[in-house]
């Protein structure tokens, strides 16, 4: 039963960070994006009511398997979706080494601020 319970929060909690992901950036063009980077904009500001209150369910469910993958959420991961969701995007992440280091400090925030839900 354990194994079960594991999957389901994995698929669950991957699911919900997926779609906030998504949803933060969706709104972005590639020159939106860079402009955000220049001017280190923070992209995660306030997260919709609903997604909270799916956070907080899946915390309050699935707490120590939860918080077991917030830590495995990396930069790494994040542009692994970015790829295959908003390619544009990636690709303006990835075209400098600033860029990749200005994502790399927006998950980490992103990682706090879902953490502090």
């Amino acid at each position: 039963m354990q194994i079960m319970s594991l999957n389901l929060a994995e698929r669950l909690t991957m699911g919900i960070i997926r779609g906030i992901l998504n949803a933060k950036v969706s709104g972005f063009t590639e020159q939106t994006l860079q402009e955000a980077i220049h001017n280190n904009t923070n992209l995660w500001g306030n997260t919709p009511e609903n997604l909270r209150n799916q956070i907080q369910g899946l915390k309050n469910k699935f707490e120590t398997h939860f918080n077991k993958y917030i830590e495995n959420i990396t930069t790494e991961l994040l542009l692994e979706w970015l790829k295959k969701d908003q390619k544009h995007l990636y690709q303006v992440i990835q075209s400098t080494p600033e860029n990749h280091a200005w994502f790399d400090r927006q998950v980490q925030t992103y990682i706090n601020h879902i953490k502090n839900i």
